[in-house]
């Protein structure tokens, strides 16, 4: 069964990017008439409105699919995020489900929408489904500007160009130090060909471009010693640290320790996030479409039990890995997206719990994501740094007015109406 690095290959990957092209053109038009008059122009017919629509149910069974008998939740607040920030703010439209659990946006312009749900406290989302396709990390979205300073690109240091040289992620958990998969410093014959002489790390920014963020040398990389190159991803412990050659002044980002099993609990939204391909492929097929601009989607973590069923992994994910996505597929890691980050809500921000390892294909039915379990590993970390990551907290930014929020992006065209926007969730 073919499994696929979420990394590039030593060779790399081809990154090119189909840019579409906008032609706006301006008609100056004069009509002539007797006596010098002019003709009044007909008037310009604005574009046909469109529609998006969708409810709100309650996953009994926390399946992620509204099944007979699930009733419809009224009352839930639904919005158009037009400035992406997660939060409601004034003049975004809004509204909230109907007694049967349906909402509806109408009169809408052609444009990219991020439709966003806020649930009440006490509950937790086991659903946006991705079957729609309506999110295209695979299925993701751009992230913030600063939404996530911890997060670091890896670069192979003989190129300049930050989008042609990143082919793996990390994160930085101390001023000092990236956590990141051990398998990205190797090839797929096993052999190490990424070192601290020939790596950079790209820090404090969104966006692969040159001038952008801080590209630091590496100075030291130190591979989890249960990791084995020949046996690769599947033998587990893909985890390593890669030290700065001098330590950074941002935010960094606290792990989940071996005591906080409630924090990856199945069902427990994710946040993936990478540069990596964002375009899905079958287990025999190359992704494409590799964003210059991080992006970020959310899953919901899997039991090793869902992910060990003999549709899935059968029996080859261990204890030590943690598996995330949806059944059907559609919404994944994917290739370049290895050694970043799955994070979780700790209650006091976010927490690392995941490392993007490997998967089967890309967004492919029943093949969820598979992450390093950072929990399992709390003991090697601390080992490496002299003692467990102390964060550096980043300026906390003002929390939805209750619960949690959850997000479908919609590429509503003229006239178009897009219904089926499910959002499931569940009682606490």
């Amino acid at each position: 069964m073919p499994h696929l690095s979420r990394s590039h290959s030593s060779l790399g990957l081809a990154r090119s990017w189909s840019i579409p092209l906008g032609l706006c053109l301006a008609l100056s038009i004069s009509a002539c008439g007797g006596g010098g008059s002019s003709r009044p122009l007909p008037p310009v017919s604005a574009p046909p409105t469109g529609r998006i629509e969708g409810s709100h149910f309650d996953d009994l069974n926390g399946n992620g699919l509204r099944d007979p008998g699930e009733p419809g939740l009224p009352g839930i607040a639904t919005f158009l995020d037009l400035n992406g920030n997660g939060r409601l703010d004034p003049g975004e439209p809004s509204t909230v489900s109907d007694a049967s659990g349906n909402f509806r946006f109408s009169n809408l312009p052609p444009g990219t929408y991020r439709v966003t749900a806020l649930l009440p406290p006490g509950r937790v989302f086991t659903t946006p489904r991705s079957g729609l396709g309506l999110e295209r990390i695979v299925g993701g979205s751009p992230a913030p500007e600063g939404a996530f300073p911890w997060m670091v690109a890896l670069l192979r240091a003989a190129e300049p160009d930050p989008s042609r040289a990143q082919f793996c992620g990390g994160s930085l958990i101390a001023p000092e130090w990236v956590l990141t998969a051990a398998h990205c410093f190797f090839n797929d014959q096993g052999q190490q060909d990424v070192n601290a002489r020939n790596l950079d790390l790209l820090l404090g920014t969104t966006r692969l471009q040159l001038g952008a963020g801080q590209r630091i040398r590496a100075a030291q990389i130190v591979l989890n010693p249960g990791y084995n190159p020949q046996v690769g991803k599947l033998g587990g412990n893909d985890i390593a640290l890669v030290r700065l050659s001098r330590p950074v002044a941002l935010p960094t980002l606290p792990l989940v320790q071996p005591n906080q099993t409630n924090l990856t609990a199945p069902g427990t939204a994710a946040t993936i996030l990478g540069w990596g391909a964002t375009f899905p492929s079958a287990p025999d097929q190359e992704p494409s479409g590799f964003p210059r601009d991080l992006q970020q989607a959310t899953v919901p973590i899997v039991s090793n039990a869902v992910c060990n069923a003999p549709q899935s992994y059968n029996g080859t994910i261990l204890d030590t890995m943690l598996c995330a996505g949806f059944p059907q597929g559609g919404v994944d890691t994917c290739q370049g997206d290895s050694g970043g980050p799955l994070i979780v809500s700790s209650g006091r921000g976010f927490a690392l719990a995941g490392i993007t390892s490997f998967g089967r294909g890309c967004a492919q039915p029943n093949f969820y994501g598979v992450y390093t379990r950072v929990s399992s590993f709390a003991g090697f970390v601390q080992s490496v740094i002299g003692s467990a990551p102390s964060p550096t907290p980043a300026p906390p930014s003002p929390p939805p007015p209750t619960g949690t929020t959850a997000s479908f992006v919609v590429n509503l065209r003229e006239g178009e109406v897009v219904a089926g926007l499910n959002f499931g969730s569940r009682a606490q």
